[in-house]
């Protein structure tokens, strides 16, 4: 980080580019972001950079953003060679440096892989610019999540690469996970003054949630457990396995209950493996829902099973409302997050026994007091905390 003063909140121009079309968990981590920051005493102006009819159903009243419509400036959501992500970077770049509040300092922030591969040109197309840095934040394990964002062998090199010249070229790099801070630094050789981990947040309608049915009435044992998940319907979530432990929790529970909630490419693989188990009374998938909260505060238990996670906010955010979590131990988030026996259970990955036995495990535990401490271990990562810690990054580099 610079050594120069820092500034203020309100003296910051902040700029962030978000080049995704599908709402997921790093465009969740910005409307956080942008809550948690209207509740500081000052904040910066903010501009986003993405695709208008994704972004603004999203931010419907927070007229103190600005959107910029990059929908017809025919730039990629992922990175496609080296040529084009300089040419993307360079549209940016010379936005930024046109419209850009000169009286303010300017801090560019380049969300996602690509986000990330673009800030590293965006540093040195900009680099005539006074009072403006450049901060990369990629959100997923890259040495495990890289091959499955391309099976091209020159665009996984690249992104690899990318990696590497983010930790060393821009002013700072942010990560959601000390994990993911750590491979920066051993596996990329990032500087290790520029590299922070700032863990992800839950949205504030969570607290009014769990307030909501805290004082929900206990339900009966045999009543059976509820047991949700709330994800993209695609491999990487390894919603199967979850499938798989289940079948072989039900016959011994048969009052116990699993709802998936969201959409994707694997939906029908999804609906043909419970029907294959003979699942259709117990199990369920439900339609994508952009704030699928209140939904979750009424189950008993959260399933995890990606195969990487740079963080996983669907935890955090089940926590927030007091529903305990079992996940799978993947890289990197869930070892961070999961308590054993406090607030959910850690298993194996690829373990389907192991996680068919937290199904079990997970019900002899006091149901109220999980509960309460599910919800007491969501506090660090309230929206307020996470913007407090990235505004003061904005403010250092």
């Amino acid at each position: 980080m610079k050594a120069e003063p820092r500034c203020s909140p309100h003296e910051l121009d902040l700029r962030i580019v978000l080049p995704s079309q599908v709402f997921g968990g790093a465009e969740r981590t910005v409307l956080n972001l942008l809550e948690g920051m209207a509740r500081l005493p000052t904040q910066p102006r903010v501009t986003l950079y993405g695709h208008a009819d994704m972004l603004r159903p999203h931010l419907a009243g927070r007229e103190d953003v600005a959107v910029v419509d990059v929908s017809g400036w025919g730039m990629g959501t992922s990175l496609r060679g080296l040529r084009s992500t300089r040419h993307d970077a360079r549209l940016l770049a010379n936005h930024v440096a046109t419209h850009r509040d000169r009286t303010a300092k300017t801090v560019v922030l380049g969300f996602l892989h690509y986000g990330a591969a673009m800030a590293v040109w965006m540093r040195r197309f900009l680099a005539d610019q006074p009072r403006l840095s450049v901060i990369a934040s990629p959100r997923g394990p890259s040495c495990a999540g890289i091959p499955m964002i391309s099976s091209d062998r020159t665009i996984r090199f690249l992104l690899h690469a990318h990696m590497a010249l983010a930790g060393r070229w821009c002013d700072a790099v942010v990560v959601p996970s000390q994990g993911m801070r750590q491979e920066l630094l051993t596996r990329y050789q990032g500087h290790p003054d520029r590299v922070v981990a700032i863990a992800n947040s839950y949205p504030t309608v969570a607290d009014a949630i769990w307030h909501e049915y805290a004082v929900r009435a206990p339900r009966p044992a045999s009543a059976g457990t509820r047991f949700v998940m709330a994800t993209r319907l695609s491999a990487e979530k390894n919603i199967l396995l979850a499938l798989e432990a289940f079948a072989r929790h039900a016959p011994s529970h048969p009052e116990d209950t699993l709802t998936i909630v969201g959409d994707g490419p694997a939906r029908a693989e999804i609906e043909a493996n419970i029907a294959a188990h003979g699942l259709a009374r117990q199990v369920q998938v439900q339609p994508f829902q952009r704030e699928p909260f209140a939904l979750i505060a009424q189950h008993d238990v959260y399933l995890h099973t990606c195969l990487i996670e740079g963080f996983g906010n669907s935890m955090i955010e089940a926590l927030a409302v007091g529903v305990p979590v079992i996940a799978t131990d993947c890289d990197f988030g869930p070892r961070e997050i999961v308590m054993q026996g406090i607030n959910g259970l850690l298993v194996p990955q690829h373990d389907v026994a192991a996680f068919a036995r937290a199904m079990a495990d997970i019900k002899t535990l006091p149901t109220e007091r999980l509960r309460v401490a599910a919800r007491d271990s969501a506090q660090i990562y309230t929206n307020f905390v996470m913007a407090a810690r990235y505004v003061d990054v904005f403010c250092r580099v």
